[in-house]
């Protein structure tokens, strides 16, 4: 699914701001944290440098669960 313009202002207005952004799908730019749909279960695909932009450090047990 497309993201729509007001995402996409909103996720620039916040971008380069220590602010923890969820998507549904693959991150997208000013993204950090993606879930992903597999089969029945959701999946965490997690931008680290989106991450790094924002000043927001992601554990390492959080990055264990994420797929790359």
């Amino acid at each position: 699914m497309a993201a729509s313009p007001a995402r996409g202002r909103l996720l620039a207005a916040v971008r380069s701001q220590p602010v923890l952004t969820v998507c549904d799908g693959v991150p997208a730019p000013g993204c950090v944290v993606g879930l992903v749909a597999d089969g029945d279960r959701l999946r965490l695909r997690i931008d680290r440098l989106e991450a790094m932009a924002a000043q927001l450090r992601i554990s390492a047990r959080l990055l264990a669960l994420a797929t790359w």
